[in-house]
C-alpha cells in the first residue's frame, strides 16, 4: 500500500477534527513515539508557554494491562514546543483552563 501524500494527510487531518482523539493524531503526526502520546496528561501540557513535557510512556501489554513507565533514557525526557494547531485543539478541549 502506498503513503499518503501530503494531500491525502491534511484531508485526513481536515475530516478528524473535532473528534476526541484528534491532538493525539496531530502529537502522532509530530513525531513522538506512541508510547509517549499515550503516556501524556493534561499536566504536561502548558498552554501558556505552549510546550509539552514528555516524561512518561504508556503501553498496553499483551492486550491485558497498561503499562506506565517512565522514558527508556533521561534523553527521552524532553519539553517540547506544542504545535500550533495542536494548542488551539488543546484550548478548545480544556475550555482554555489549564
Amino acid at each position: 500500500m502506498p503513503h499518503w501524500n501530503v494531500q491525502e494527510v491534511q484531508k485526513f487531518i481536515h475530516g478528524i477534527r473535532g473528534e476526541r482523539l484528534y491532538a493525539a493524531v496531530l502529537l502522532s503526526l509530530t513525531g513522538l513515539r506512541p508510547a509517549e502520546v499515550c503516556g501524556l496528561r493534561w499536566e504536561d501540557v502548558d498552554l501558556e508557554n505552549t510546550t509539552i513535557v514528555i516524561a512518561d510512556t504508556r503501553t498496553m501489554m499483551g492486550n491485558r494491562y497498561v503499562v506506565e513507565k517512565d522514558t527508556k533514557s533521561l534523553a527521552g525526557e524532553r519539553d517540547l514546543p506544542l504545535p500550533a494547531l495542536v494548542l488551539g485543539t488543546c484550548w478548545f478541549l480544556t475550555g482554555g483552563c489549564n
